[in-house]
């Protein structure tokens, strides 16, 4: 995602767009095993929102 610094308070994996961020980030879309081990310990603190 091109944001440098999203809700999470750090940069969210480069390969999300805004609707994948949207989508995730609220919790209508489950992380991948690829996204929580990119996004580490931040993966606990999805959804963002919602």
């Amino acid at each position: 995602m091109s944001d440098p610094v999203s809700l999470l308070g750090r940069p969210l994996p480069v390969d999300w767009d805004a609707v994948t961020a949207a989508r995730r980030g609220t919790g209508r879309e489950a992380l991948s095993a690829a996204d929580r081990a990119e996004l580490g310990a931040a993966a606990a603190a999805f959804p963002l929102f919602g």
